[in-house]
């Protein structure tokens, strides 16, 4: 049995009535939002759902890598199914060779989609980089549909956007002998 002290009462309450041991505090703080109307629990509650949402986010932030990599092989594999399903039911039976069969087929695919879309583009994008100064220079003097768009929309190159010359050749910025 625990020794109480005269000012205690022998059922855990303090002669003034308030709560006392170890869940005082929280009995406490109960009460006295319950006697000023303050919705504790609810308070509570959305402060908790607040920590475990930002936990959440941390957490899926960090396996961000792992998380595309298993979406993007769910998508590979939500769209390759049906042509594996097709090849088991139709001239392969066992399920892996099929799934084999598909996916060396949708490699060599992604890699005959590269080479006929990848070379043009690096090709085009090559040309653009090296007569861009060319490009800018014609825009400054007014000719070509960009110069002619500048003039009509009355706006310059400035000079703040381009790297200065280095003194030596007198050319434009982005023609400089450098």
């Amino acid at each position: 049995m625990a020794v109480t002290r005269p000012d205690q009462a022998a059922d855990g309450d303090a002669a003034d009535g308030r709560p006392s041991g170890a869940h005082g505090r929280s009995a406490r703080a109960r009460v006295a939002a319950a006697t000023r109307g303050v919705p504790l629990a609810a308070i509570i509650v959305s402060v908790a759902v607040v920590c475990v949402t930002f936990l959440a986010d941390k957490l899926i932030y960090r396996l961000r890598d792992v998380v595309l990599l298993m979406v993007a092989g769910g998508f590979i594999a939500l769209i390759l199914n049906p042509l594996a399903v097709y090849l088991q039911s139709h001239r392969i039976r066992r399920r892996g060779v099929a799934v084999t069969v598909v996916s060396v087929w949708a490699v060599l695919v992604f890699i005959g989609l590269v080479a006929a879309f990848g070379y043009p583009v690096v090709n085009r994008l090559t040309h653009f980089s090296r007569e861009l100064p060319s490009y800018v220079n014609s825009a400054e003097h007014g000719k070509g549909w960009i110069g002619q768009l500048l003039r009509r929309l009355r706006l310059s190159l400035s000079s703040a956007f381009r790297p200065p010359c280095c003194g030596r050749c007198g050319l434009a910025s982005l023609t400089c002998c450098r």
